[in-house]
């Protein structure tokens, strides 16, 4: 359950709720953009919300920091090039963070 819990969170705040000018705001000025952080913190703030149980606090800080990580590499990383490959990539990342999270929580 908490893997359709996070699942939902991430397309939500990924492709809902970030604007165009968003991305290329990030794209352009990586590290340095407000809307990189505005992001994250919707992203954290998606995550409590979904989950909706404070003693689940723990996965909220990790899919923040891991969330911020894999966007930085990608910002980072890509260019006019590869840019289609590191939005799989970021996509993919994401998700075995989400999965990994879930297994783990799951105690299987």
């Amino acid at each position: 359950m908490i893997f359709i819990k996070l699942i939902l969170a991430h397309l939500l705040g990924d492709f809902i709720l970030q604007p165009n000018s968003w991305v290329a705001d990030k794209e352009n000025q990586i590290l340095r953009s407000k809307y990189l952080y505005f992001h994250i913190l919707i992203h954290t703030i998606l995550s409590l919300i979904f989950l909706w149980d404070l003693k689940l606090w723990w996965i909220v800080i990790l899919i923040g920091i891991t969330h911020f990580i894999i966007d930085v590499a990608k910002l980072s990383f890509q260019n006019i090039k590869t840019k289609k490959a590191w939005f799989f990539v970021d996509q993919i990342l994401h998700i075995l963070v989400i999965g990994g999270i879930s297994f783990f929580f799951s105690g299987i």
